[in-house]
C-alpha cells in the first residue's frame, strides 16, 4: 500500500490517481506522485516522492474539504505548499492544490501507519 493512497483515505474525499474517468457529483481529490530513485554502492534504495494532490469542488469552493487536506498533512508534520484556490471555468470547478514532498529508504517497516495514525516519514 502507497503512503500516498494511505493519506488519501485518511482525508476522506472520494479520490483518484491522476483523474477521474466519470467523476463523482460531489467535492473530490485528485492525486498524481512522481518518484525519483537514488542510492549508493550500486543499489538504488532511497526514493523521493513528489505529490500534488488537487481538491475539485463543484460551483462552490469548499472549504472544509480543503481543511481536511490540510489538517492531514498538519497531523503528520508534513511540509506542503497550498496554492490559491482557482475557478476552472470550462469545468464549472473550484480546484485547490497542495503540493508536497517527503523521501523514504528501502527497508523502512512495511506498515507505514502507526496504530495512532502517525504517518512515518
Amino acid at each position: 500500500m502507497s503512503r500516498v493512497v494511505d493519506l488519501m483515505r485518511e482525508i476522506g474525499l472520494p479520490f483518484a490517481a491522476c483523474a477521474f474517468n466519470n467523476p463523482p457529483d460531489d467535492t473530490y481529490a485528485v492525486y498524481n506522485e512522481e518518484i525519483t530513485r537514488r542510492g549508493a554502492d550500486l543499489k538504488n534504495c532511497i526514493t523521493e516522492h513528489g505529490v500534488t494532490i488537487e481538491v475539485y469542488a463543484y460551483d462552490f469552493y469548499d472549504e472544509e474539504a480543503v481543511r481536511r487536506v490540510a489538517r492531514a498533512l498538519d497531523r503528520h508534520a508534513i511540509p506542503y505548499k497550498k496554492y490559491e484556490t482557482t475557478y476552472i471555468n470550462s469545468e464549472h470547478l473550484f480546484q485547490t492544490r497542495f503540493e508536497l514532498s517527503f523521501t523514504s529508504k528501502d527497508g523502512s517497516p512495511p506498515l507505514d501507519w502507526e496504530p495512532d495514525g502517525i504517518f512515518d516519514l
